[in-house]
């Protein structure tokens, strides 16, 4: 498949599924990215990587598959579980997924794209897609797990010291162009600005005006919808 053909495919994708549902989206996204939200899916379901949902998958060589999904974004894989049986799928395979996760009611979408780590060298990757438009917004996710110890308000004077475990959702954000150039944006404000092809001064101003948390998925859906503004 040449690259035309294949941005094409992507741009469909993305706009079936998002520009499509704006309303929902909105709601969705607002369900998805609030911390408070985020921290009690995660404190009773687990964190979203580590159990199955229901969704599909589409393959580069046209099969499409409907089951349970486990993913995995430090593979870049997705485990299928069809009838007690599992199948791994891997980015160079996959050519976009969906699942509707349960815990709160949301469906997540995800295409591959070729990016380059280190150096010139281009491999697929797994990106979650979190804002469309002319410039849109895509995102991968770490899950950070820890330990740590709480007071036990049964304890002797609620002093009693309780190990517990949880974890927690990092996010590394890219943009993408209507061209399919993927640029990561960087970390801090200076360097989320930067990331942007122009606009700096609008931007800087926008974050400090709405006192925008760039680290925040939410933060970071904002101001890509208002740097589409400017273009």
């Amino acid at each position: 498949m040449n690259g035309v053909k294949r941005l094409a495919i992507i741009f469909v994708f993305i706009a079936l599924f998002l520009e499509g549902n704006a309303q929902d989206n909105q709601a969705v996204l607002e369900q998805m990215l609030n911390d408070a939200d985020v921290k009690k899916r995660e404190g009773i379901y687990g964190h979203p990587s580590q159990v199955w949902h229901e969704g599909e998958i589409f393959l580069k060589d046209g099969e499409r598959i409907t089951g349970r999904i486990k993913y995995d974004l430090t593979a870049d894989a997705v485990h299928f579980d069809l009838k007690g049986a599992t199948r791994t799928f891997v980015a160079n395979q996959i050519q976009q997924f969906f699942f509707f996760q349960e815990a709160n009611k949301t469906k997540r979408y995800f295409i591959t794209l070729p990016f380059a780590e280190r150096g010139n060298y281009k491999r697929p990757k797994l990106f979650e897609i979190f804002y469309s438009g002319d410039v849109s917004l895509l995102a991968r996710e770490e899950a950070i797990f820890s330990n740590w110890s709480i007071r036990d308000p049964e304890g002797v004077g609620g002093v009693r010291p309780v190990r517990t475990a949880g974890s927690r959702t990092n996010y590394d954000f890219f943009l993408i162009d209507k061209k399919g150039e993927v640029q990561m944006i960087g970390k801090g404000v200076k360097k989320v600005v930067r990331s942007f092809k122009g606009h700096h001064k609008q931007l800087r101003t926008f974050i400090k005006s709405n006192k925008l948390d760039v680290k925040n998925a939410w933060g970071m859906i904002n101001l890509v919808e208002y740097y589409n503004t400017l273009e």
